[in-house]
C-alpha cells in the first residue's frame, strides 16, 4: 500500500479506488456505519464469508499455490472444494471491480490470489 500510494502521489493520480477484502469478517449489515470513512479513503470492501475465505485463502492459496510457487511441490495439497472457493472468490472480486472500471481503466491486480481475475474482467 505505501509503495502504491507514493507512486500515485508522485504521478499526481487522484482518480483511483482500492477494492479489496477489508482484512476481517465484517457484517454487510453493519457496513453503512463505516461506509463514509471507506469512501473518504477511496476504499471499497469486498465481502467474503468466513467459510469461503478459509477455503480460498487458507485452503487453495496457502495449501496449493504457495508451496507450488515456492519450490515445495511435495507439500502441495489439492482439494476441489478449495479450488471451487478460489474460483468463487475471484468471481466475487470480478463483480465488485467491474462496477468501477471502463474500457480504458488501468487495473492493478495484486498477487497469486487473483490469477483468474484478469481473464474474468476481460471477458466481462
Amino acid at each position: 500500500v505505501s509503495g502504491l500510494l507514493t507512486f500515485l502521489k508522485r504521478a499526481k493520480i487522484r482518480n483511483y479506488k482500492w477494492v479489496g477484502w477489508p482484512g476481517k469478517d465484517i457484517d454487510k449489515k453493519k457496513f453503512p456505519q463505516v461506509q463514509a470513512k471507506c469512501q473518504r479513503y477511496k476504499t471499497y470492501p469486498v465481502f467474503i464469508s468466513k467459510k469461503e475465505l478459509d477455503r480460498f485463502y487458507n485452503g487453495f492459496c496457502n495449501k496449493t499455490l504457495w508451496p507450488l510457487f515456492h519450490g515445495f511441490q511435495s507439500y502441495v495439497y489439492y482439494d476441489k472444494v478449495f479450488w471451487n472457493s478460489y474460483v468463487s472468490v475471484n468471481q466475487t472480486f470480478c463483480e465488485e471491480v467491474s462496477r468501477f472500471i471502463k474500457e480504458d481503466t488501468i487495473v492493478w491486480i495484486h498477487d497469486y490470489h487473483f490469477m483468474l481475475l484478469p481473464a474474468m474482467l476481460m471477458e466481462r
